[in-house]
């Protein structure tokens, strides 16, 4: 549980306190700035920005840690790596899991001298001035994304632990030094609540180890930085969106992502999110309404959704009208998904096993099961050479539990 919330602080890491900021004004410029492009997924924009506080002031970690920052969340968001349904999935962190990910070897490096750089830049600092608070900070920073990198490629475990809790360290030191800073709540919110959500037969050991948490401390602590915090605000209510999912508090939830894509309207993953948790919470007729709009801007170019392609939301709306037993329709969405000339690989290989699903319910396996030996053929999407396999040995049904196509 820990490392799971450890993961989604990529997208959860403040820049400035409430009251006395912890840049000056003119990196808190910047830093914010930077920010808010990495949430409108306007990632060039917001890398530029990060370089130009590196070339102002380039002993100053915080500028190499938000670069470093902004090249995972777009590899990310632009491959559509992680999703809410797959942190929320018990099977996720499990050494058998399906969900594997892979990263572009030119955007590990650049993330790896980025994360180097905060962390040599930032030490320097706090030897030069036990008290910079600014530095500390960035160390945090720098530390969580390490520790979200590691966790979400599962090649180093212990690092990605390590990595974690040095970045609770500097946050939880700014946090008792000085409690009003609310942005620094976001880290420590999450510590809280998942060391209290751990099973009771598990607890009894981290209270030895010396950790100590309270689930429902946690929730007020990022509704903290959601309420008072500066720019941790939209941070604050992604966790939330993430914690209420988890704990199936599904109309908590999408009332955070709603909050989140009024301010940043041309985050189509919000929007993504927003159908899949009315899908969630059992209006499917929302969630298609929803799904229709997204489809409506991307086929517009309406709001930078067009990066997003169109077939990736015909999969969801397949998904949607199979889940409200509309088979038939259910599977023209498939078809025009696998049909779609600009529709990406990834894609036409999930409308591929998902159409096998809904083939399956129909009735009509031997179609199935020519569609599941093309998806095991072909290259693997989180999981979809598995789940192929596992579905030619056995027939799909709707207790099966598997997660939506695109997530």
């Amino acid at each position: 549980m820990i490392i799971r919330l450890q993961l989604l602080l990529l997208l959860c890491v403040p820049a400035v306190a409430q009251g006395q900021p912890l840049f000056e004004p003119a990196k808190l410029e910047i830093l914010t700035q930077a920010m808010d492009q990495t949430f409108q997924l306007e990632h060039q924009k917001a890398i530029a920005l990060c370089q130009d506080y590196i070339k102002r002031w380039p002993q100053d970690a915080a500028g190499y840690a938000y670069l470093a920052r902004v090249y995972w969340s777009e590899e990310i968001a632009t491959r559509q790596l992680l999703t809410l349904d797959r942190f929320a999935d018990d099977d996720f962190f499990s050494d058998s899991s399906p969900f594997k990910v892979a990263v572009q070897p030119a955007m590990e490096q650049r993330f790896r001298s980025a994360s180097e750089e905060a962390l040599q830049k930032g030490k320097a600092q706090v030897r030069a001035n036990p008290r910079d608070r600014a530095a500390r900070y960035a160390l945090g920073v720098a530390y969580q994304n390490l520790a979200s990198f590691e966790a979400a490629l599962k090649t180093n475990w212990w690092q990605a632990m390590r990595n974690g809790d040095q970045a609770l360290k500097y946050h939880s030191e700014l946090v008792a030094a000085q409690p009003s800073v609310a942005d620094a709540h976001v880290t420590t919110g999450i510590y809280q609540y998942a060391v209290g959500s751990v099973p009771w037969k598990v607890r009894w050991l981290s209270i030895l180890l010396g950790y100590h948490g309270d689930k429902d401390t946690g929730i007020r602590e990022l509704q903290l930085a959601a309420n008072q915090g500066v720019l941790a605000s939209a941070d604050a209510h992604l966790m939330l969106v993430l914690l209420h999912t988890l704990d199936n508090q599904f109309d908590a939830a999408f009332m955070h992502l709603e909050t989140l894509h009024k301010k940043y309207p041309r985050n189509y993953l919000l929007e993504m999110e927003m159908g899949a948790t009315s899908a969630r919470r059992g209006r499917p007729a929302e969630a298609e309404a929803i799904y229709q709009n997204i489809l409506r801007q991307v086929q517009s170019s309406q709001n930078g959704y067009e990066r997003l392609g169109a077939a990736t939301v015909f999969n969801q709306l397949g998904a949607v009208a199979r889940d409200a037993h509309h088979l038939d329709i259910a599977e023209r969405w498939l078809r025009r998904a696998i049909a779609d000339a600009t529709a990406s690989t990834r894609a036409k290989t999930i409308a591929r096993l998902e159409l096998g699903k809904t083939l399956d319910l129909l009735g009509r396996r031997q179609d199935a099961l020519d569609l599941y030996v093309t998806v095991r053929a072909a290259e693997d999407f989180a999981g979809s050479r598995r789940e192929a396999q596992r579905l030619m040995k056995k027939p799909f049904t709707e207790k099966s539990g598997t997660l939506r196509p695109g997530n």
